[in-house]
């Protein structure tokens, strides 16, 4: 595996490799907090729906978290990063926030998730990734997409209303694109890559030239609608584009995939 596998792009990798590192205590997090839902619920198809969101999320983690041995073998050095978001998000805040505001911060995380899945795949901005890590974030993408609308439902099931949910973009937002950079360029340091200037040339067409900056702002800014819903934003067929690229079923016809 090159220590550089999405074209040769240390801001890139390390960018994305960051992702990686928080997607398995992130899915965990989805997971103890949505499943309230089940019990909680009388419509046996959210019900359903969260299940196999539940079992997505899971395969996520493990998935990431397989890759985590990549980056032991290249020596990067990684457990102090993750040590201390753990702790942060998950021990010292997690506690702290009530139960519904949970699913608030939940439903925005996984709005995020799927424009970034919308965002990647749309420009397939993956090309040039090395072809294992490819397919690892590709598949996630689309499933962000095929399953982006069960938080939201989750969370107005649960009783959430329009005020919880712009708490949970206030709290969600910031934190999740500070910890993103930070995890950054703490691995673009250790690489001697944080100040080079292929660096911030790359970080450059990243937000302006591949559109990132905004694209996030125009997704957000969606989302602070007081009718928002995630169906407003019909990308779907990213995703059933993407499958349909896997390999088939034993009967020959494609393995069925159903949005959620």
């Amino acid at each position: 595996m090159p220590r550089y596998w999405c074209g040769g792009s240390p801001f890139m990798t390390h960018m994305l490799n960051v992702y990686t590192l928080l997607v398995p205590d992130n899915e965990l997090y989805y997971i103890r907090h949505i499943n309230r839902v089940i019990d909680a619920t009388d419509d046996p198809e959210l019900a359903r729906r969260i299940r196999n969101f539940c079992r997505q999320e899971a395969q996520h983690g493990t998935g990431h978290k397989a890759f985590w041995d990549v980056l032991d073998a290249q020596g990067v050095r990684y457990r102090r990063f993750i040590g201390f978001v753990g702790w942060f998000n998950y021990r010292l805040l997690e506690p702290l926030i009530p139960r519904r505001m949970h699913l608030a911060n939940i439903a925005c995380i996984e709005h995020i998730n799927a424009y970034l899945g919308n965002f990647y795949l749309e420009r397939d901005l993956l090309r040039d990734a090395e072809a294992r890590v490819r397919l690892l974030f590709n598949w996630h993408f689309a499933e962000e997409i095929e399953h982006k609308c069960v938080a939201h439902d989750a969370f107005v099931a649960a009783g959430g209303n329009y005020l919880l949910r712009m708490l949970g973009v206030v709290l969600v937002v910031p934190l999740f694109y500070l910890i993103n950079t930070v995890g950054t360029f703490y691995l673009l340091a250790q690489d001697g890559e944080l100040l080079r200037r292929r660096t911030w040339r790359d970080i450059g067409r990243f937000l302006f030239r591949d559109g990132a900056l905004m694209h996030a702002l125009r997704n957000l800014a969606v989302y602070c609608k007081p009718d928002f819903d995630p169906t407003q934003i019909d990308d779907f067929a990213l995703a059933r584009d993407f499958f349909a690229t896997l390999p088939q079923s034993g009967d020959g016809a494609p393995a069925p995939i159903t949005p959620v």
